[in-house]
């Protein structure tokens, strides 16, 4: 496995399992406690701040598809579920959007409404650690009752999910 990929997956497992906690088997409870805030403080420290895209940067990043994409969500029973889906951005930035058919992680983001996603590019040959790991994650929302609207205002297609993106941060 290449690095570029081993240090996406491993960065998004860890947000993934951070996510998920430890299952008490109380699905509810695990809900509950999910929110912005406490994915925002997964990471006590980023260490790549620096190397962080972010505006307009960032929108771009997502656009272009320059790099591994992960996400993060949490199955019922509160384990971790990590995938690969590679979103587009609205053109405003303030939505991603998804086509893809029902899976295992677009059932966790309509039930849970949160998820995580991990934009990473590395570039093995730059001999700046800041340069060779760049990217941006992005917390996002999903909000069934304004799908409908969504999906006519941005133009997306019937098949689309489109997620507020609430927080971007930097890679941990």
């Amino acid at each position: 496995m290449s690095k570029k990929v081993m240090l996406g997956v491993l960065g998004t497992v860890a947000v993934a399992a951070i996510m998920g906690g430890c299952s008490n088997g109380d699905t509810k409870s695990a809900e509950v406690k999910a929110s912005v805030d406490s994915i925002s403080k997964a990471s006590t420290a980023y260490y790549y701040e620096e190397a962080s895209v972010t505006g307009d940067d960032f929108n771009a990043f997502v656009q272009n598809r320059t790099g591994a994409v992960s996400i993060a969500t949490t199955n019922e029973d509160g384990s971790p579920n990590l995938a690969t889906l590679v979103p587009s951005i609205t053109e405003d930035g303030k939505y991603l959007i998804i086509v893809s058919a029902e899976n295992q992680t677009i059932t966790n983001i309509k039930e849970r409404e949160l998820a995580v996603f991990e934009f990473f590019n590395y570039q093995p040959n730059e001999e700046d650690k800041m340069k060779r790991n760049t990217g941006a994650r992005a917390v996002v929302k999903y909000d069934a009752d304004a799908q409908t609207d969504l999906i006519t205002k941005y133009g997306a297609t019937a098949e689309s999910t489109l997620l507020e993106i609430v927080k971007v941060i930097p890679l941990g």
